[in-house]
Formats: structure tokens, sequence, C-alpha cells
């Protein structure tokens, strides 16, 4: 696999030796016995739990392993397919990657007709570490999971092909960064009726999402990609759901309550892939 990694420290290119990364200044970093790398630096980070939550991250993981999110899962892997080249070596950067459900995945499905090289970067200890056991459980050995700051990415100029950035913050002076001449980046979005079944529940004047604003700076926005369905969720998924998003933490508490005591509940998902093209 391509190495597109540099020293967080110096910015010289590291090198993998043996189980560590280390640079020409002979910075080192460890591969953890888990998989993973830490490239953050003490500066970068405000405090010991950066990132989500260890709750929020674990009902994530059981959510997602029911495949009620496989419609964005398999839209995100179908957009990434449509916009790479199958005649050349790929790299593709999944920022924000959380507990890695779409990032093995894809590079699962991809990754031998694309010669694929896939990286997933998240802030949270937590998160990488469950990117780290799914990629053993489903046996697979070549993604480099690392433990990055998004603003300050420990990435090579100009080396990925592909940007992947689901529901995450954008820092698109780094994006673009990194990523070559006419590189894609994808940022995945809620759309405007997703989970109105769930909100319907936690507030009286339910609003739909709003549209961000799609110009982002030295990007051309070249496609948009939509798609919605209904699902039924029995308790343990609407409480995962419902604990997975930012509305367990703005929510009132009685409407809370009365939601996580549902046995079932029907709601719309709908998601929206923003495709851009590095000017």
């Amino acid at each position: 696999m391509k190495n597109i990694l540099y020293c967080p420290h110096c910015k010289n290119e590291l090198n993998q030796i043996g189980n560590t990364f280390k640079c020409v200044n002979n910075h080192s970093y460890d591969i953890s016995k888990k998989g993973f790398v830490n490239l953050l630096l003490a500066n970068q980070h405000h405090s010991d739990n950066s990132g989500d939550e260890k709750g929020m991250i674990l009902s994530r993981v059981r959510f997602l392993n029911t495949g009620k999110y496989d419609l964005l899962r398999d839209l995100i892997t179908e957009t990434i397919k449509s916009n790479l080249d199958s005649s050349k070596d790929n790299v593709v950067c999944d920022l924000g990657c959380g507990e890695g459900y779409y990032t093995t995945y894809f590079h699962n499905k991809l990754k031998d007709e694309f010669n694929l090289a896939t990286y997933g970067v998240d802030l949270s200890k937590q998160a990488i570490n469950e990117c780290t056991i799914r990629q053993r459980q489903i046996k697979l050995e070549d993604i480099k999971f690392i433990i990055g700051n998004l603003n300050y990415l420990p990435i090579q100029n100009e080396s990925v092909d592909l940007i992947v950035n689901s529901f995450a913050k954008i820092d698109e002076n780094e994006f673009s960064r990194i990523l070559r001449k006419n590189g894609i980046f994808l940022r995945i979005l809620p759309g405007t009726k997703h989970l109105l079944g769930l909100k319907e529940v936690l507030y009286e004047n339910v609003r739909l999402n709003e549209d961000k604003e799609t110009y982002i700076e030295g990007f051309e926005l070249i496609d948009i990609k939509e798609s919605e369905e209904n699902i039924l969720l029995n308790n343990q998924e609407i409480n995962d759901l419902f604990t997975m998003t930012p509305y367990y933490y703005k929510s009132p508490k009685d409407t809370s309550e009365a939601l996580m005591k549902k046995e079932e509940l029907n709601t719309i998902i709908s998601f929206k892939i923003l495709v851009y093209r590095k000017k």
C-alpha cells in the first residue's frame, strides 16, 4: 500500500519500519497492538476524550450493524466507484471515519478493481479502536486507521485522489491541500426529511433539515446524489439511533423518555452526497 503519511511534528515523510512509523528526524509513532497509529499531537485536542463519546460510538456500532443505514453505505460505495479511475492506483481518505462501517465496506468492495489504498482518520480513539475491531472481523488488514485531527491532517500534499466526509466538520483548506488536482471530495449530509419520525416524537414544532450552503472555496460542485426510504425500528434500535445523534443531548427530557420507551417507530431516512472536484 502506498504510504501518504507525514510526521505531525516536522512534516517529513513517515516510513514504516516493522510496527513503527519514523521520519528522518527520528520522530517515531508505534502502531498499537490493535492496529492503529496515533498521529495526534497534544496541542491538537483539548481533553483525553477527544471526539465522540464512548456511549455514542457503541450505539452507532450496534445500530449500523442492523443494516438500517445500508442505503447510505451502498450510495457512498457507488458514488466512489463512479468517481475513480480503474486504470491507475487510487488513494481514498475517509476523514471523520467514525467506527469505520462505511470505510471497511467500500474498501472491501472496491480495493481490487481500483487498486485502492484506504486511510481512515478520526479524532476519537474509541472510534478508531472500533475500526480496527471491524477490520479484523471481516479479515481486512490493508486499511490504515489513524487518530488525527481534520484541521491538522498528517497527510502529504496532493497525495489523495478522493476524500469521503460523512456528517462531520470539514476543513476546506486542509482537504484542498491533500487532494491532487481535480481530486474528488464527497460530502455526506442528512436530507431534509432525515429522521422526521424521530423528531415528531421529540418536538412539538418539527422543522425539516435546512440545506447547507453548497459553495466551498477551491472546489466545484459537480453532482448531487440523493436517496430516501422508510425504516421500522424496534425499541433497541430506537434507543441506539437516538443516542448516536445530536438530538440525544438537546431534546426535552420528557419527550426523550417517551421516545426511548416506544416499542416501534417508523421514520424516514434521507441522505445527500455532494460531489465536489478540486479546482
